[in-house]
């Protein structure tokens, strides 16, 4: 018996607007295959997890700011082709103004600690069985 909700196995994510033009439908414009580097560093903290429950991991702030890891974020980001948060800064953009830069840009603010993020846009969609709930998008960080 499947359980009400998402509890019973949700949707996979929808990748119909990650096809590039002329691509034939069906196909993704690319991969979304996690890198062999990323993989071995998740297994490893999966690993120290489950073998020791009660550590903590005090410097995993270091690993977001790996130029393979932030650009990997921003393909999965790009794929999901989700809406412009509060900045209205597109995917679009961000290419059109060099994505290394930009990648760089957010590299440099996180290593300084001098990253903020963005507010959230909040919106509302509907439910199912009627009603509606809270959906929050955040920005692209510019």
């Amino acid at each position: 018996m499947m359980k009400p909700g998402n509890s019973g196995g949700g949707k996979g994510p929808d990748f119909r607007c990650a096809f590039e033009d002329g691509e034939e439908m069906g196909r993704l414009a690319m991969s979304l295959q996690t890198p062999d580097k990323i993989r071995s560093l998740q297994r490893k903290l999966y690993c120290k997890a489950k073998a020791e429950p009660a550590f903590r991991f005090y410097v995993l702030y270091d690993k977001i700011c790996r130029e393979d890891i932030l650009s990997h974020a921003y393909k999965l980001a790009r794929a999901n082709a989700g809406a412009p948060g509060v900045d209205g800064t597109t995917f679009e953009q961000i290419d059109a103004s060099g994505l290394e830069a930009w990648l760089a840009g957010l590299r440099d603010e996180l290593v300084t600690k001098t990253y903020r993020p963005d507010p959230v846009r909040r919106v509302m969609i509907p439910k199912p069985g009627g009603g509606e709930r809270p959906l929050g998008i955040p920005t692209h960080h510019a």
